[in-house]
């Protein structure tokens, strides 16, 4: 944060401004891409539970899918040689995130999950598994090194 001032000029003649406070806010940015992570926002559902050990039980959960137009899901950003693909819950410690590639490549894990340093599919879809309640309203995941 700062005091800054600026001056409007016509000709040689100039008007000063009062010095007033800047402070500037920036997201995280992918230093390889120069691209913001992008945040995107779904609508749980409720669910029965599930078995096995990946996402094992659970009590709803959340697709998050591009519109058709926009192709089938998430692709990674592989322009200026980026290798960083993650896909993270900010907001809760009780979740579990899945992906699965085109090819059928998958993985799971608590809050984030990184894909391969080379993704084995072109594009991937993400969920967000709710171990215990199941939020009301639309909830957002961060995916980090993928095209918006």
């Amino acid at each position: 944060m700062a005091l800054y001032s600026c001056a409007v000029f016509k000709y040689l003649e100039f008007v000063p401004t009062r010095a007033a406070s800047l402070m500037v806010f920036t997201n995280s940015i992918d230093p390889q891409t120069g691209v913001d992570p992008v945040v995107v926002f779904s609508f749980p559902l409720p669910g029965n539970g599930s078995s096995g050990t990946c996402p094992g039980p659970y009590a709803g959960y959340v697709n998050y899918c591009k519109p058709v137009q926009q192709g089938w899901e998430w692709a990674p950003d592989t322009s200026n040689g980026n290798t960083t693909f993650t896909v993270t819950d900010t907001n809760r410690m009780n979740t579990k995130i899945q992906y699965v590639g085109a090819y059928g490549d998958n993985s799971c894990d608590q809050t984030t999950v990184a894909l391969q340093p080379s993704p084995v599919s072109p594009v991937y879809r993400f969920t967000i598994y709710f171990t215990n309640n199941v939020p009301t309203n639309a909830y957002p995941i961060t995916l980090d090194g993928f095209k918006p």
